[in-house]
């Protein structure tokens, strides 16, 4: 997913297959991270995406902090 027009709603052309993003698989383990960064960003989850290249990538689940 790419957002072209930056109006924050997904539109057809900005939705793109795994395979054809160069993602062969999303592992489904998950490593529990719970630690807050310099932002106060809350990372809770973690696991890989491997690519279709061979590379393998780290994945975040990511609550970010909002001001009240």
């Amino acid at each position: 997913m790419k957002e072209k027009n930056s109006n924050g709603i997904t539109q057809k052309d900005e939705l793109y297959s795994l395979d054809k993003a160069g993602t062969n698989y999303i592992e489904l383990n998950i490593t529990k991270s719970h630690f807050y960064d310099l932002n106060n960003n809350f990372h809770q989850l973690e696991s890989f995406l491997n690519c279709n290249n061979g590379n393998k990538t780290l994945i975040t689940d990511v609550l970010l902090h909002q001001k009240t």
